[in-house]
């Protein structure tokens, strides 16, 4: 069963919402359902609901509070709200992401996009199951880029190499213009 936290890392426009967006329909949507999806970014798919990043982090004390169960969250550029910090007396983001260690107990999938370096909040980092890091090459044909995944398996402690072609219909989910907020 899929379950746990996934971070999605790289610089910028390296393909990890296209990724997130990917493993989304492919993986967990057969298996969740749209109306059990939360995100912080617009998502075409009717059913998915789409917040700012407070009222997501609002609707994740929600699911914790009321012990919901089978949710998919999706979190564009955590670090802009969870960000990596030297102390612990942001209590409301320490309760956050200290949830995420309880997620796959409740059946909930975390992905999350992150930058290199000190983005996210390092325990939120350190509940990943997988961090995937994409990289995006681009062809003069739409339909012929692709883009390769170095899979770090975070507690087994081995890598992966994937090959993800026919990116482009995923892009059409979603929009890489809109300003995450």
């Amino acid at each position: 069963m899929i379950q746990g936290v996934y971070e999605y890392c790289g610089i910028q426009r390296c393909g990890k919402t296209t990724i997130m967006i990917r493993d989304l329909i492919c993986k967990l949507l057969p298996i969740y359902g749209p109306e059990n999806v939360l995100s912080n970014f617009p998502i075409f798919i009717p059913g998915i609901t789409c917040l700012d990043n407070r009222s997501l982090i609002e609707a994740i004390f929600e699911i914790k509070r009321k012990k919901e169960r089978h949710k998919v969250i999706l979190f564009d550029e955590v670090g802009q709200e969870l960000k990596a910090r030297g102390s612990a007396l942001n209590k409301v983001q320490t309760e956050v992401v200290n949830f995420a260690w309880q997620m796959p107990k409740r059946d909930i999938i975390l992905q999350y996009c992150s930058n290199p370096g000190n983005s996210a909040d390092i325990i939120l980092r350190l509940a990943a199951w997988q961090t995937i890091m994409p990289t995006y090459y681009h062809a003069p044909v739409r339909a012929d880029e692709y883009i390769t995944c170095a899979v770090l398996y975070n507690y087994e402690l081995w890598i992966a190499w994937w090959t993800i072609r026919n990116v482009a219909p995923f892009q059409n989910f979603f929009s890489t213009t809109e300003p995450i907020e």
